[in-house]
């Protein structure tokens, strides 16, 4: 049984200068989750606008004020190196969800690892040179089944991700990533089964808590047509996917699943939750199973996949946040 926390004082921390509106709906998706526990939760809600402004229901705040009160804190703003963890650090205020390791690993490293551990990932090939693209690129265009998905390598960037059949199409979105400083990966498209998986650790008395898979479901009203084919795109954010629970799925290929999941935890040395997006495909009776995202700081917002992996999963967001905090406490008792 979970020992009782005593009431704690938690600032989150919304908006700031990148993906202002889903860090926004993110904080607001965590706030009216813990409003849920008043006994064990008292909430500082911070909005911090685009110009770095810090407000607390509207009225200006700042660090120090803020600080002065939470005993923990949850940051939304993407501001990784921000004069505020600092100041957090020596004040002794934690963050709840941080996670150091999105901020070194790109999606180019974390697919590099994924190859090195043996694990089937799409085909693909890392972009960075701007000279020479346009027939870089015309060599690779034959070596690649049609469509193609085109993604920034850097996996915090707000860039979206591009499926399409058109060649000029994924040269302006390649060169777009390029010449901002980026790298582009030009990746194959999958068909199959697209699902995701969590895991949590020291949760629900397990050393890592493995999820109910969900798969996601693509519905559009206005599919795009490229060169007179239509695209029904798979790789689009959260909320344009409809979702379904796998409660069902054959014992065997959960375990499988489980395992690769665990694997790839230990491997990174991850102590924080994460959350895999696969695709499946069935041929003879066995499955064959590629790893198509590692998300290892998933989306937070009302209804993201992983909300509602954890819903699916019958845990509650604001549950979730105080078995963080708890493992924090244990924490401290240990050391």
């Amino acid at each position: 049984m979970p020992r009782e926390i005593k009431k704690k004082t938690v600032a989150v921390l919304r908006g700031g200068k990148e993906d202002y509106h889903k860090s926004m709906k993110s904080g607001a998706n965590i706030i009216l989750s813990l409003f849920s526990f008043p006994e064990e939760i008292s909430v500082i809600d911070v909005a911090i606008d685009e110009d770095g402004n810090w407000f607390e229901r509207g009225i200006p705040s700042d660090t120090h004020k803020v600080f002065s009160q939470a005993d923990y804190y949850i940051d939304l703003t993407k501001d990784y190196n921000g004069s505020h963890h600092n100041l957090s650090k020596k004040l002794n205020i934690k963050q709840i969800l941080e996670n150091d390791f999105h901020r070194v690993l790109s999606r180019v490293n974390v697919r590099r690892i994924l190859d090195q551990l043996g694990y089937e990932t799409p085909k693909y090939v890392v972009l960075r040179d701007s000279k020479n693209l346009e027939n870089n690129l015309k060599i690779l265009w034959s070596k690649f089944h049609m469509p193609v998905v085109i993604k920034e390598g850097d996996n915090t960037k707000k860039s979206k991700s591009l499926l399409t059949y058109s060649f000029l199409e994924a040269y302006k979105k390649i060169k777009e990533i390029v010449n901002s400083g980026g790298e582009a990966i030009l990746e194959e498209h999958l068909e199959g089964e697209y699902i995701s998986i969590a895991a949590i650790p020291n949760y629900r008395g397990e050393a890592l808590y493995f999820s109910i898979p969900i798969e996601t479901i693509h519905v559009s009203n206005s599919p795009r047509v490229v060169q007179g084919k239509t695209i029904k795109d798979k790789y689009l954010i959260d909320h344009n996917h409809h979702k379904r629970s796998l409660t069902h799925m054959d014992s065997s290929l959960k375990k499988k699943l489980k395992g690769i999941i665990e694997e790839i935890h230990t491997s990174l040395s991850l102590d924080h939750h994460i959350m895999l997006d696969l695709c499946l495909k069935k041929k003879d009776g066995e499955y064959n199973i590629k790893i198509l995202e590692l998300h290892t700081n998933p989306h937070l917002f009302d209804d993201s996949r992983f909300d509602f992996i954890l819903r699916n999963s019958g845990i509650d967001m604001g549950k979730f946040i105080l078995g963080r905090i708890e493992n924090l406490e244990e924490g401290d008792k240990i050391y």
